[in-house]
Order: structure tokens, then C-alpha cells, then sequence
């Protein structure tokens, strides 16, 4: 900092250049991966919570943190949140994600919906899933809620 009458300003930082083959703005992987990780746990930790608390809010709360998560991470990962989505960008042939980065981010959405589930179940002690025995109905309806 430097000293100007009475008031403190900071200094002028210098100007630095990315690196070479990184464009200015461009999110690096590094920063990509964590965006999904942050976004898909965020998401799974409310999925579970508010299923958990047998609310009729559960769906508005799951909703607008979905929103919450792409409006965040949209501009910087892509807002994927999910290896489904990741992997149909992927064979849609659009070129929107590259193999490796699909890959990658599969890899750590899997493990940000992993870690956001023990910690539901940690915080709420209870879990759900979709048994046919206790709904009285086919395997075929908890297959197809389940896809």
C-alpha cells in the first residue's frame, strides 16, 4: 500500500499473463472439476435432506437449489451436476465436452453425490430408496422411477 495525504490505497497490482495456450476468462479444469464437485454435492445434500423431512417442500427446495447451482457454476463447469447429463452432452456429438473432461467430471460429480449422501445420512439419520416390497407394486415401477 501506499500513502496518499490521509488515506490508505493499495498498491496497483501488476498485470500478469496467463498461461500460455489459456485464454483470459477460460475456467481451467482444475476449476471446472471443482464447480461440479461443489454443485453436485450441494444438490444431492439437499435432495436427501429434504427427502428426509417428509415435507411437501422437498420438490421446491431440491428445485431452487438446482437453479442456485447453475446460476453459479453455469458460467464456469458448464452446470452439468450429474453424470447422466454429462455423458448425453457427451454422445450427443455437439462437441460441447471433450472425452477427458467428460470423464473427469463424472468422476467428481460421483464422488460429490457419494460424499453429500453420507453426509445426509449423518445429519438426518434416515435414508430413502425406492423398495417395490414396501409400495406394493411391481419391480417394474421402482425401475422406472429409478430411471
Amino acid at each position: 500500500t501506499k500513502r496518499t495525504g490521509m488515506i490508505w490505497t493499495p498498491a496497483r497490482a501488476q498485470p500478469t499473463t496467463p498461461p500460455p495456450g489459456v485464454a483470459v476468462g477460460e475456467p481451467l479444469l482444475r476449476e471446472r472439476l471443482l464447480g461440479e464437485f461443489v454443485g453436485t454435492f450441494f444438490l444431492v445434500l439437499t435432495v436427501g435432506v429434504a427427502v428426509a423431512s417428509i415435507t411437501d417442500m422437498a420438490p421446491v427446495a431440491i428445485g431452487l437449489m438446482l437453479a442456485v447451482q447453475i446460476y453459479t457454476f453455469g458460467a464456469v463447469s458448464g452446470g452439468f451436476l450429474n453424470p447422466a447429463v454429462t455423458l448425453a452432452v457427451l454422445l450427443s456429438g455437439r462437441e460441447k465436452i471433450p472425452p477427458l473432461s467428460a470423464a473427469l467430471y463424472m468422476a467428481v460429480q460421483f464422488l460429490g453425490g457419494i460424499f453429500a449422501g453420507f453426509i445426509a445420512f449423518a445429519g438426518t439419520e434416515t435414508t430413502f430408496c425406492f423398495d417395490y416390497a414396501l409400495m406394493s407394486k411391481s419391480f417394474g415401477t421402482s425401475f422406472e422411477l429409478e430411471m
